[in-house]
């Protein structure tokens, strides 16, 4: 989709340069409208499976609690190993990746 193909040139202009990032972001900001299709989904399917919207709302903010807390040690090591082998844009080349993989 477009959403997919915007947040990839965003995560390619970051492992480029800084100014290729800048130029890419501004194509980037349609990635964020993926989410939309995600919350509905996952809405959908637990009201579908007879989960409570509530225990439902509960359990995707403990993922992104989650996320919040251990993301950032793995991108943290993922950039102090890219650093280790002259790759300090390996945190980039995963976000590729998991971009790629939608």
């Amino acid at each position: 989709t477009i959403a997919t193909v915007s947040i990839f040139l965003c995560w390619v202009g970051a492992a480029v340069s800084r100014r290729a990032f800048v130029a890419c972001a501004i194509i980037g900001f349609l990635g964020q409208a993926r989410t939309l299709g995600t919350n509905s989904m996952m809405t959908a399917e637990g009201a579908r499976a007879g989960m409570p919207l509530g225990q439902l709302a509960g359990d995707r903010a403990n993922l992104t609690a989650w996320l919040k807390v251990f993301g950032p040690i793995l991108y943290g090591q993922l950039y102090l190993g890219g650093l280790r082998i002259g790759i300090p844009q390996l945190p980039f080349y995963l976000n590729l990746g998991l971009a790629a993989a939608a």
